[in-house]
């Protein structure tokens, strides 16, 4: 009873040592945590009395349930049989074995989604969009039409575009990278009743393919006259994207009109624009219209050609010159759509901090049933090098055993990482073939981390007096 008492007291001391510098800890890595998720957490916040009534109920199990096998089962032992070496027993060996299988077995399923993680990112960001968002600054236009009602917005467009660091502006309602909203949308021949909803872009102004590099697959981008007279200027007129074309049935969209109920808009069909990815690769590329709206934007587009300080410089000016004090703030394409990824972003930063984790704690596990088999098998590697083996057949032997354990690892955590890996890709419309590459990386990390973990206590024993390790036989 003295001997159960004692491991016990041992054992919930730790715990509750443990949970005290957890705490402190905690208070360290706030910092840490909210640059992951994005949130200001503090101390007050996390750290309530609820939350401290529950991690010392925990700390308490915790050590109760790790004390309560060595209270039973070392307290039980015949002194003849301690005295003799005899105590430990096969089945707490199993038992070490087992937790360091489980330790490695969740690293590997961390490191496996983590690896996933980062090669979906990779594949999203890469992936051709059908537009180039490369180097397009989108200025908000604060107050959009009603801001700059009787402006000439005409010759702001003009000024813009005659920077020799600018290639292309355009107006828009809505840019790519945020949700552009659904409508119901009818032939002109249909009636209210038989409207389709689809995505619009709201409203743009001529330029608005241009600038954003869309591809034209029939007829052409929105016109704005010309010196030569060959094509009047569009005041009305739609673009379609092809999914919008197969989505309405139309055999022949060019010079088709569609009518817009709830805003009045009725309009010819005069170019098809290639599908393009104008949201997350989440889902896949939905029907989208385009209507001509000129001087209706709430943005400014501004594709920039190169010296790009000395463009936003000239877009400020001009827009200052537009309208006095209206406040200059923009963001780049590219920075829109790595937006739609931040999750993402945070759980693969997540996953690799918890891979680390993971990997840390398997060693400590590892590194402690290494030296309890060096010491373990002291007298039998003494013995094999009396026979003439080798420092390397020594490290060999004691590295394979712990090599199978992770083998044993690897083949559990496998099946769990390829299953919720392909549940979580299934999120993408557009996403990576899992291969064989994530697996293959995370177990040849814990190998070479489990061989580097023991190689000390391996080495050590190898290289040990076998005269010292026989002389109490």
């Amino acid at each position: 009873v003295m001997l159960a008492a004692q491991f016990l007291g041992e054992a919930v001391l730790i715990s509750v040592v443990a949970l005290v510098l957890a705490f402190g800890l905690i208070a360290l890595a706030l910092p840490v945590l909210n640059g992951l998720t994005g949130k200001a957490f503090t101390l007050a916040v996390v750290v309530t009395p609820a939350v401290i009534g529950g991690l010392s109920t925990l700390a308490l199990a915790t050590g109760l349930l790790a004390g309560w096998y060595p209270a039973w089962r070392l307290s039980g032992f015949r002194p003849t049989k301690a005295l003799w070496g005899k105590a430990s027993g096969r089945e707490a060996n199993r038992l070490r074995r087992s937790l360091v299988v489980v330790q490695f077995a969740l690293s590997i399923f961390m490191r496996v989604g983590t690896v996933t993680v980062c090669q979906q990112l990779q594949h999203v960001r890469t992936k051709a969009r059908g537009l180039d968002k490369e180097r397009v600054a989108e200025v908000t236009l604060s107050g959009s039409a009603a801001h700059f009602a009787g402006r000439d917005l005409d010759g702001f467009m003009q000024r813009i575009e005659q920077h020799a660091s600018i290639e292309h502006a355009s107006m828009a309602v809505v840019a790519p990278g945020s949700r552009y909203p659904m409508d119901n949308i009818r032939r002109d021949a249909d009636t209210p009743d038989n409207a389709t909803g689809v995505r619009l872009a709201w409203g743009v102004d001529a330029g608005y393919a241009e600038t954003l590099g869309l591809t034209l697959v029939a007829g052409r981008d929105f016109s704005t006259g010309g010196t030569d007279g060959a094509a009047p200027a569009d005041t009305t007129a739609w673009l379609l994207n092809e999914a919008a074309v197969r989505e309405l049935g139309l055999d022949d969209p060019l010079g088709e009109v569609l009518v817009w109920d709830s805003h009045q808009y009725s309009a010819p069909i005069v170019g098809v624009v290639q599908d393009f990815h104008f949201a997350s690769l989440h889902g896949e590329i939905e029907p989208l219209l385009i209507p001509l709206r000129p001087g209706m934007g709430s943005a400014l587009l501004v594709r920039v050609r190169d010296d790009i300080p000395a463009a936003l410089d000239h877009v400020r000016a001009q827009l200052d010159g537009l309208v006095a004090g209206t406040p200059f703030t923009y963001r780049f394409l590219d920075d829109a759509f790595d937006q739609l990824y931040r999750q993402e972003v945070r759980l693969s930063r997540v996953f690799a901090l918890f891979a680390g984790l993971a990997i840390a704690i398997a060693c400590l596990g590892l590194f402690g049933l290494a030296a309890y088999t060096a010491e373990r098998r002291r007298k039998e590697i003494g013995v094999r090098k009396v026979l003439g083996a080798s420092v390397s057949s020594v490290v060999a032997l004691l590295s394979g055993e712990f090599t199978r354990l992770v083998a044993v690892a690897f083949v559990i955590a496998t099946p769990l990482a390829w299953w919720a890996m392909q549940r979580w890709l299934d999120h993408f419309a557009y996403r990576i073939d899992l291969g064989l590459s994530p697996f293959l990386l995370a177990g040849g990390l814990a190998t070479m981390v489990a061989l580097l973990t023991v190689s000390i206590h391996a080495i050590r024993a190898a290289t040990a007096d076998p005269v010292a390790s026989l002389r109490h036989e």
